[in-house]
């Protein structure tokens, strides 16, 4: 944002209301990049903890990568999630209706 605005030509109360929406929209985006700080680094968390699971082969065969919750005969049947190849619950993913595939909510937000 280097240029600079002639507003000379303008009357006081529109360079202020230009001023005010010029100030909302620095406001927005920093939000916005405050939010997308948050969601990276929650992400980068979830990426760690799965990859610190996923050394242990038998853990993720009995549980899920992601909650940790043991998987059952009847309910709460173990599921693999198509994108990352990880099996996860029954909680821990959605059912692309489309693909006909299971997606885990990790593989979802970083899509």
């Amino acid at each position: 944002m280097g240029r600079k605005l002639n507003l000379s030509h303008l009357s006081e109360e529109e360079t202020d209301r230009i001023l005010s929406v010029l100030q909302k929209d620095y406001e927005v985006r920093q939000a916005e990049k405050d939010r997308l700080g948050s969601f990276e680094h929650t992400l980068q968390k979830e990426q760690n903890k799965t990859q610190v699971l996923a050394q242990q082969t038998k853990f993720n065969k009995n549980c899920c990568i992601r909650c940790c919750q043991v998987f059952g005969l009847i309910f709460n049947r173990r599921r693999q999630c198509y994108h990352c190849g990880y099996n996860i619950c029954k909680d821990c993913c959605d059912y692309q209706a489309d693909t006909k595939h299971y997606v885990c909510h990790v593989c979802v937000k970083e899509k």
